[in-house]
């Protein structure tokens, strides 16, 4: 189906350039044609993942993944690397926000930037947040939307971290889940 869709937008295309030199003579889109089309193609979305749709996922073994769940949120796993790439969607490209909590200097990616990049639902009230200790912790989406300074940083440790500079607790090291609710 998608092929089929691509060599008619394909052919339409070279008809349209066809008709402006001058009524040229039809232009045949062959498979090799399609294979070089193809094979030049750039990915739609700037992330190496796309959040899958998914109300609960296991927690990840990875240190340097976070699950973004519940039923208002399209969630998935995200890893360092897909969150450090959010600073180029939007347009900071490798500019890393830097906040104090709790007496340490943390420099991460705007929590702000995960929630809509994640099409958290505007209609959501609350967000549970785990550590790797399975200790919960609860804010309204609120809160976590109007904190300008929130982050995600890696730690030294090479483990997730979240820094709420303006809530309590300031930091929550060992960031494994973010069910939105």
């Amino acid at each position: 189906m998608r092929r089929s869709l691509l060599v008619v937008l394909l052919a339409g295309l070279l008809l349209a350039a066809a008709g402006c030199r001058g009524g040229a003579g039809p232009v045949v889109v062959d498979d090799r044609t399609f294979a070089e089309a193809t094979r030049t193609a750039m990915p739609v979305t700037p992330l190496p993942t796309s959040p899958p749709t998914a109300a609960d996922l296991p927690d990840p073994d990875d240190p340097k993944t976070v699950v973004l769940g519940g039923q208002f949120s399209r969630g998935g796993y995200w890893t360092w690397e897909d969150i450090s790439n959010l600073l180029g969607v939007y347009a900071q490209y490798g500019a890393y926000e830097t906040v104090t909590a709790a007496g340490q200097t943390y420099s991460g990616v705007p929590l702000s930037y995960l929630l809509d990049y994640a099409r958290v639902n505007p209609y959501a009230q609350a967000a549970a947040i785990f550590d790797r200790a399975s200790q919960r912790f609860s804010f309204t989406t609120s809160q976590l939307r109007g904190c300008a300074n929130c982050i995600i940083a890696l730690s030294p440790g090479d483990t997730l971290t979240l820094v709420l500079p303006s809530l309590l607790p300031e930091v929550i090291p060992n960031l494994v889940r973010i069910d939105v609710r």
